[in-house]
């Protein structure tokens, strides 16, 4: 489940992650996003790493050691 997604999530994870963590947002996060552009037909990729509070969600989970390294990089958005 996507923590605070109150339409498809878990209740019992939403209070949870309120609770405990002070989340008060929906955890759900796009690193990489790559499309062809409608018109032009060229390839669009944009990028964009975790914002500090996810990123700090992660490692009180224990997680952040498995994300890849480049989630964590400065935006580069093209």
């Amino acid at each position: 489940p996507v923590i605070n997604d109150r339409r498809h999530g878990d209740v019992k994870h939403n209070t949870y992650f309120r609770n405990v963590f002070g989340i008060n947002r929906m955890l759900l996060h796009s690193f990489t996003l790559k499309f062809q552009h409608p018109y032009t037909q060229e390839e669009i990729i944009l990028t964009a790493p975790v914002d500090e509070v996810f990123e700090n969600t992660l490692k009180l989970l224990e997680l952040y050691d498995s994300c890849p390294e480049s989630a964590f990089l400065p935006n580069n958005t093209h």
